[in-house]
């Protein structure tokens, strides 16, 4: 009798932790990526217009804005994020966190806005083959260590790809 009512409160109790993991809201609504020197005023500007339309600024991820983040930057996309908005800009998807941030959206199909801005070049086959290129044995290795490979970056943006952008 004993043991039957300590595996049916163990059961109970794993039933309650799944049932709390599954429920668990995203907290932001919108994960907003960005290269910094290209398009950060840009970020900070899209972020303020959002909050003016009803979405809570503390509900918004900006990067400079939430710097305790910052290391665990794809674990708040996959588990923390409902939107990815790309701001993709010239430099945007040759750097390696932005790679880091995108991988992580597509591979957990968060939902993903792009918005390509002037200047910013044609994701196509010839612009996704040179992509990693630019990337130094440590960058390389720092993708590595994020779980990521560059074949999932490729995957990534070639899905990215296949999104119609806004401009």
């Amino acid at each position: 009798v004993v043991l039957a009512c300590v595996l049916t409160t163990l059961v109970a109790l794993l039933l309650y932790i799944l049932w709390v993991r599954l429920r668990r809201r995203k907290h932001y609504v919108i994960f907003i990526s960005h290269h910094k020197a290209d398009a950060g005023v840009l970020a900070r500007w899209f972020k303020i217009l959002l909050s003016a339309s009803n979405v809570s600024p503390a509900r918004i991820f900006l990067d400079v804005d939430c710097l305790n983040h910052l290391d665990t930057l794809s674990a708040v996309v996959t588990d923390d994020t409902h939107n990815f908005l790309l701001l993709q800009t010239k430099m945007t998807l040759t750097r390696l966190w932005c790679a880091v941030e995108v991988v992580a959206a597509v591979k957990n199909k968060v939902n993903v806005v792009y918005c390509r801005c002037d200047g910013a070049p044609c994701v196509d086959d010839d612009y996704i083959q040179m992509v990693g290129a630019g990337w130094d044995e440590e960058q390389t290795a720092e993708l590595l260590r994020t779980g990521m490979e560059l074949a999932d970056v490729l995957l990534a943006y070639r899905a990215l790809a296949a999104i119609t952008p806004v401009y």
